[in-house]
């Protein structure tokens, strides 16, 4: 592995500036949106607990450790606001912004690197995670940042790359469960190079990666100590049959592709898609081993969440973003200079203006996207709460159903019943004459008879649309139901 940046670094390093400037600046609008389900969930179950009670309760798999300690300390210090729950998640967008340009530059060159920074600081899907309370955009700078850290070990050896490791995989852990799958690719392709005699991987100690992962191992031991019994209980339980049915891989793959295609429009995916190709294919003949790592986490993520019989979710692979925006990057070079070469001559001017022109093929995709993003909550709860509470002022009764219980209770403080089965259902009704129901996220609850009587029975009087797929929250006339 060698750096091909041999450029004078102060101008490289003002134009990450701005491009750090930049993230920040997008990720702001829209930052005081009203909070989604996942948000409120982890709001009130997790980081308004005793910061103690953090550290030793774990109330299942949607848990977010490291988020919610970070959470609870904006939270404490500026007050209970979107903007504040959010904040741990927007410095780490900023953070994984960083840390593309800080791989990229390891083995592209330094404007490849740059433009992935761009990808990543505009993306509107990325935009997206960085304003949700959640610690995905954390496991994105932890998993680039601890690749990174391992390449560096086998260029240098030196002491601050092991303990760059250690404290990125800990931290990437304890942030969220998947990022040991991160860790189990990591030392199966070190492993596997290692044993094949790749010149990469032959640079590194042994003895030293195994202290280094011992260290790591015992370490993550320590942070979730207090968790076990909690995470046993979790894990002995399996998944509920309609998030089995929900969330398979095929779904992921379909809810990805949607996802990507809202954030880069139709012309921006092919021109990303046959970058990243290109790009890939290229590294992978001249970096085997470190396209390998950076392919590698993808494939034990999906493999070993569905050996283990857990819902696959997208979100799964986001902290695998970093890693695309690298390779549409080294792609675009490659189709920028071929380009160029054919047009004007080999030149840098006809490279850099045929890069930038490839780039901008996203931008108008990115565009909507964001302008979305900063308008359009993730889900529209505001609106709904405040059309109900004049129905229920008026005499009708309102009940909430499914998913939406948590936050109508539990954050909204609704005095309505909810019900989250069809028997509970049909006694409610069965005691009411005139009845608004509202839901959201329908197609993951856990009871298929109660989806099937709101799906056939309750005709919808409004929809509120954001900009979670599947999160429109739905108010309906239940009369029809009796």
């Amino acid at each position: 592995m060698s750096s091909k940046t041999d450029e004078p670094y102060a101008p490289w390093g003002l134009a990450v500036a701005v491009v750090l400037a930049v993230a920040a600046a997008v990720r702001l609008p829209g930052l005081q949106t009203e909070l989604w389900y996942d948000e409120i969930a982890t709001l009130v179950i997790s980081i308004r607990q005793p910061l103690w009670t953090i550290l030793t309760d774990f109330p299942g798999v949607n848990q977010h450790p490291l988020y919610s300690v970070l959470a609870h300390g904006t939270v404490s210090l500026f007050g209970e606001a979107p903007w504040s729950i959010r904040f741990p998640a927007v410095v780490f967008g900023v953070v994984a912004v960083w840390t593309v340009w800080d791989a990229g530059r390891l083995f592209l060159t330094r404007a490849e690197a740059l433009a992935a920074a761009v990808l990543v600081a505009t993306s509107s899907h990325h935009v997206w995670f960085s304003q949700n309370a959640r610690g995905y955009t954390m496991l994105a700078a932890f998993t680039l940042a601890s690749t990174v850290a391992l390449l560096r070990i086998a260029a240098t050896n030196e002491r601050r790359h092991y303990v760059a490791y250690v404290v990125c995989a800990v931290a990437g852990v304890f942030t969220h469960l998947t990022m040991a799958f991160v860790l189990v690719a990591h030392v199966l392709t070190v492993g596997v190079a290692w044993l094949a005699g790749g010149a990469t991987a032959r640079r590194f100690v042994p003895s030293r990666l195994l202290v280094m992962w011992a260290v790591t191992i015992a370490l993550i031991a320590a942070t979730y100590g207090a968790y076990v019994p909690d995470l046993l209980a979790t894990f002995a339980e399996k998944a509920p049959p309609q998030a089995a049915k929900v969330a398979t891989a095929g779904r992921a793959a379909s809810d990805l592709l949607r996802g990507v295609t809202e954030g880069f429009g139709v012309l921006g995916l092919l021109v990303a898609v046959v970058a990243a190709i290109t790009g890939g294919l290229h590294l992978l003949r001249a970096q085997p081993f470190i396209v390998w790592l950076l392919v590698s986490p993808a494939i034990a993520t999906v493999g070993l969440t569905a050996l283990m019989g857990q819902p696959i979710r997208p979100r799964f692979l986001f902290n695998l973003s970093g890693a695309a925006a690298l390779f549409v990057a080294a792609g675009a070079s490659l189709l920028a200079r071929a380009i160029a070469t054919r047009v004007g001559g080999p030149s840098t001017a006809a490279y850099g203006a045929c890069l930038v022109a490839l780039l901008l093929t996203l931008a108008p995709g990115a565009a909507a996207a964001l302008a979305r993003n900063a308008t359009v909550p993730k889900q529209n709860f505001t609106a709904p709460m405040a059309l109900l509470d004049a129905a229920a002022a008026s005499g009708q009764t309102v009940i909430g159903a499914g998913a939406i219980c948590l936050p109508l209770q539990r954050f909204f403080e609704r005095p309505w019943p909810c019900v989250e089965t069809h028997e509970a259902w049909v006694a409610e009704l069965a005691t009411h004459d005139r009845v608004l129901a509202v839901h959201t996220l329908i197609e993951f609850w856990h009871d298929p008879a109660l989806i099937e009587s709101l799906a056939r029975d309750c005709r919808d009087v409004r929809r509120f649309p954001g900009t979670l797929g599947g999160g429109d929250v739905v108010v309906c006339d239940a009369r029809g139901t009796r």
